[in-house]
């Protein structure tokens, strides 16, 4: 099992050699953010990391290993995750960076990272009144719904089209 106080190590001592800026970032998080939130965050990726039976020492290394663009995905999606993700997409940002870390479809997660980063609490409530909708309805039904829903939330219709794509990746 891994500790959040071993990921927390984990990410210092593979990214602080690199780039002298995390050393900031870490600052930033001891300094400006409630430690208990950074903390129930830290444990939600531990979750994530064990769910996929990775050691710290995988971890590290998969981290290591990664080229220039793979490396600052990986390190600006965990500050995000860690400093700014509304708690309403906190779970399925942090699965995304995971899983990218796991090599699980990094280019779908990499998108999924980039659609979420742009969700409101409304986005994602819609979200879920749509997969609510595809659970439990006909196609025809579900469309009426939707339509329904659109007017009533006043979503832009580019948006319309990300959620849509969100749902059917995160809840198929």
């Amino acid at each position: 099992m891994i500790k959040k106080t071993n990921i927390a190590k984990s990410l210092v001592k593979v990214t602080v050699g690199q780039v002298p800026y995390v050393g900031q970032v870490v600052a930033e998080v001891i300094n400006f953010i409630d430690a208990e939130i950074v903390n129930r965050r830290l444990e939600k990726l531990e979750e994530e990391i064990n769910k996929r039976k990775m050691s710290i020492e995988e971890f590290e290394s998969r981290i290591s290993e990664f080229d220039e663009h793979q490396y600052y995905f990986v390190r600006n999606n965990l500050r995000y995750y860690l400093l700014n993700c509304i708690p309403e997409s906190s779970k399925e940002f942090c699965r995304s960076v995971v899983r990218y870390i796991a090599n699980e479809d990094e280019e779908l997660q990499e998108e999924i990272c980039e659609i979420i980063q742009n969700l409101n609490e409304q986005d994602i409530n819609f979200i879920k009144l749509i997969n609510s909708f595809i659970k439990s309805s006909n196609k025809n039904e579900l469309n009426s719904k939707m339509s329904i829903a659109n007017k009533k939330m006043r979503i832009k219709t580019y948006y319309t089209i990300e959620i849509l794509y969100l749902v059917k990746i995160l809840f198929s």
